[in-house]
């Protein structure tokens, strides 16, 4: 799993696994962080998390990401994919940073 997080500098990223958490990168802006996650995932062969015709994109959306939509307060369709779902969670997230 890969975590980008406001904190009070700037993002922090993190790749966590059953195993160990990484620190990717702190205080750095979105972009600088998403593409060091995004490198990071690649390197670790977890490309499926940023490759964005992966299929998990296409299922329908968790109950989570539903309840995170609400929680910012965003109205979609009833029939949200997880990809639409994640990109708007990263939306908002940004928007608020």
């Amino acid at each position: 799993m890969i975590v980008l997080m406001p904190d009070e500098s700037g993002w922090t990223a993190r790749f966590s696994s059953r195993e160990s958490t990484v620190e990717l990168a702190t205080g750095r802006p979105l972009e600088w962080a998403q593409g060091i996650s995004e490198d990071y995932a690649r390197e670790m062969n977890a490309e499926h998390l940023v490759n964005p015709q992966a299929p998990w994109r296409a299922r329908p959306a968790t109950e989570k990401q539903l309840a995170t939509l609400r929680k910012f307060r965003i109205r979609t369709l009833t029939n949200i994919s997880a990809g639409e779902a994640s990109d708007l969670i990263a939306q908002a997230i940004g928007a608020i940073a």
